[in-house]
C-alpha cells in the first residue's frame, strides 16, 4: 500500500491532475482532511470513506449476484442473455447508490464553508469530494460480477476469456455511470441557482427510481410507438445516442469547475423562508388534540417537533427520497386492489397493504434520529428530564396519526363503499391493528433524540439483515392471511383483537424505552460537552 501511495502522489500522476485543472498538492491536502474527519467520526455521510459499510455490503451483493449465476447456469442461459442481466444488475446498484453519493458530497458540502476563503478551484475539490466514488466502483462492480463471471466459463457457448470480458464490460458500465451521475449534477450546478439546488438534487434522484418503478408502464407506451424494434434495427443510432449520452456526461463534468465554493454557502443555506406578516398565532385543533390524549405539553412538543422537521429537514427527507417512487405507485394501483375483496377467497393486492404501511414506516423510523443540525441537540439539555416521557409520547402520535389513523380511515370509507361495510370494517380493523403493531416494534430503531445524530453509512448497512428477515415474515403473514384467516370472517375480527392487545403492550414499552434512549444519548451528550472545559482553581 505504502508503494501504491508513492505512486499516487508522485509526478506522474500529478502531472496527468494537472491537464485536467486539478491542484495535486490542495487536491491529496483535501483527500487527507476527509480522511481526517472519517477517522475521528466527524464525517460520516460518504460511502466511499467508510469501509465497514462498504465490506457488508460488498458481501451481500456478491451473495446475491452468485445466487443468480447459479438460476441463470441451472436455466443454461445464453452466454449474451447471463452479460446483460449482470450489467443491467450492475447498472441498477451503481445508480441507486452513485446518485444519491453525489448529490450528498455536492449538494451538501458542510466542510465548504470553512474552506471557502481558501484559494482553491472548483476542479480540485469537487474532484476530492467525488474521489470516493472510485472506491464505490471498486468494491461493487467486482461483488456484484467477479463471481458470475468466473461461474460464466460453465455456460455452453461460453469461451475460455469470457470472464476478462464479463469484467471489462461491467467496469466499463461502472465508469460509464460515474461519469453520467457526475455529469447530471454538473449541469444542475450550472443551470439551477444555488439557493433552489438541494430541491433540484432531490428531484434528481427521485426521477431515475420512479422510472424503475414505473418501467411497466413505460415499456407499453414505447412498445405502442415501436420505439425498442426502431432503435435496435439501427446500430448508427444507437451509437450516436451513445455518444451523445456521453457528450452531455462530459460536458456537465467540466462544469464543476467552475467557482464551485463561492456558492457554497447559498447551496447550504437554500431557499429563505417568506416572511410572514406579523399576526395572530393560531394554535392547531390537532395540536391540542394530541396534548390531550397524549400527555399534555410535552407530549405536544414530541409531536409539533418531529412532524416539523420531517417536512424540513434535508438529510431525512433525501434519505426517504426513494420511497416517494413506491408509494405513488401503489396509491395509483389502490383503485384497481379494491376491486377484489380479500374475503373473496381470490388473492388481492391489499393482503400487502398492512406490510406496506409496516416498511413504510421501518424506513422511517430507521432514519429518524439522523438530521442535518444534529449539533443542535445541546437545546435539549435545558429540557426536565420528567418531560422525556410525554416528549416519546408525542413521537410516537406523530407517526401513528398521519401513517396509521388517517389513510385507515380513508380506506374504511373506500372499502365500506366497495366491499360492504362489514368486511371494510374487519379488514380496516385488521390492518390498522396489524400496522400499529409494526409501529410498536420499530419504534425501538429510534435510537436517541429524533434528528440529533450524524448519518452514520454503517447503520443502514446493518439495517439491511433486519429488513430482510422483517421481508420473510411479512411474506409468511401474507400466506397466512390468504390460507387461514381470511376464509374466515370470525378468524379475522379474532386476529384483529389479539394484534390490537399486542400493538398496545408492545407500544407502550417501546416509548418507554424511547424515553430512556433519549436520556442516556443525552447524558452522554452533557458529560461530552463537560470535557472541553477544565476548571482552574
Amino acid at each position: 500500500m505504502n508503494g501504491v501511495n508513492r505512486f499516487l502522489r508522485g509526478p506522474r500522476v500529478s502531472r496527468l491532475l494537472a491537464r485536467f485543472g486539478i491542484d495535486p498538492r490542495r487536491y491529496w491536502l483535501l483527500m487527507d482532511l476527509f480522511g481526517a474527519l472519517t477517522d475521528r467520526r466527524e464525517a460520516l455521510n460518504q460511502l466511499g470513506r467508510d469501509k465497514v459499510s462498504l465490506k457488508i455490503l460488498t458481501v451481500f451483493y456478491g451473495a446475491f449476484s452468485l445466487l443468480i449465476s447459479f438460476g441463470l447456469l441451472a436455466g443454461q442461459a445464453h452466454p449474451r442473455t447471463y452479460l446483460l442481466a449482470f450489467l443491467a444488475m450492475t447498472m441498477f446498484v451503481l445508480f441507486s447508490v452513485l446518485l444519491p453519493e453525489t448529490s450528498t458530497s455536492l449538494i451538501n458540502p458542510v466542510e465548504g464553508l470553512i474552506l471557502a476563503h481558501q484559494p482553491i478551484n472548483g476542479a480540485t475539490y469537487t474532484a476530492a469530494k467525488l474521489t470516493h466514488l472510485l472506491r464505490i466502483l471498486l468494491y461493487f462492480v467486482p461483488a456484484v460480477n467477479l463471481l458470475p463471471a468466473v461461474a460464466g466459463l460453465a455456460l455452453q457457448e461460453s469461451r475460455w476469456y469470457y470472464p476478462l470480458e464479463h469484467m471489462l464490460a461491467a467496469l466499463l458500465v461502472g465508469l460509464l455511470l460515474a461519469l453520467v451521475g457526475c455529469g447530471i449534477f454538473g449541469w444542475l450546478i450550472r443551470f439551477v441557482p444555488a439557493a433552489r439546488l438541494r430541491a433540484a438534487g432531490q428531484i434528481a434522484e427521485f426521477l431515475p427510481m420512479l422510472g424503475f418503478f414505473s418501467f411497466r408502464y413505460i415499456d407499453k407506451f414505447l412498445g405502442r410507438l415501436h420505439l425498442p424494434e426502431w432503435f435496435t434495427a439501427h446500430w448508427e443510432i444507437q451509437a450516436g445516442f451513445g455518444v451523445a449520452i456521453c457528450g452531455l456526461a462530459v460536458l456537465g463534468v467540466r462544469s464543476l469547475s467552475g467557482d464551485y465554493l463561492v456558492r457554497v454557502s447559498s447551496i447550504l443555506q437554500g431557499r429563505p423562508a417568506d416572511k410572514k406578516l406579523p399576526g395572530k398565532y393560531r394554535r392547531s385543533l390537532i395540536g391540542r388534540t394530541v396534548s390531550l390524549l397524549f400527555g399534555g405539553q410535552a407530549s405536544r412538543a414530541g409531536f409539533e417537533y418531529v412532524r416539523r422537521m420531517m417536512v424540513r429537514d434535508w438529510q431525512f427527507r433525501r434519505g426517504l427520497i426513494s420511497l416517494l417512487p413506491m408509494v405513488v405507485i401503489t396509491l395509483a394501483g389502490l383503485p384497481a386492489g379494491l376491486k377484489i375483496s380479500p374475503f373473496s377467497h381470490r388473492f388481492s393486492t391489499m393482503h400487502l397493504a398492512p406490510h406496506f404501511f409496516g416498511f413504510l414506516l421501518f424506513s422511517i423510523c430507521s432514519a429518524l434520529v439522523y438530521g442535518r443540525d444534529y449539533r443542535g441537540i445541546w437545546i435539549f439539555l435545558i429540557v426536565p428530564s420528567g418531560a422525556l416521557g410525554p416528549f416519546a409520547r408525542g413521537v410516537h402520535s406523530a407517526l401513528w396519526l398521519p401513517v396509521v389513523v388517517l389513510p385507515h380511515l380513508i380506506l374504511l370509507a373506500l372499502s365500506a363503499w366497495m366491499w360492504g361495510v362489514v368486511d371494510g370494517f374487519l379488514f380496516t380493523a385488521f390492518s390498522g391493528a396489524l400496522v400499529s403493531l409494526y409501529l410498536g416494534l420499530e419504534l425501538l430503531l429510534i435510537h436517541g433524540v429524533p434528528f440529533s445524530q450524524q448519518l452514520r453509512r454503517s447503520a443502514g448497512a446493518f439495517l439491511l439483515p433486519v429488513m430482510l428477515m422483517g421481508g420473510f415474515a411479512a411474506a409468511a403473514l401474507v400466506g397466512l392471511q390468504y390460507f387461514l384467516l381470511f376464509p374466515s370472517r370470525i378468524a379475522v375480527a379474532a386476529a384483529a383483537i389479539v394484534f390490537g392487545s399486542a400493538a398496545y403492550i408492545v407500544t407502550r414499552r417501546s416509548v418507554k424505552s424511547l424515553e430512556d434512549t433519549m436520556r442516556f444519548n443525552l447524558g452522554i451528550v452533557s458529560s461530552s460537552a463537560t470535557l472541553l472545559y477544565q476548571e482552574v482553581d
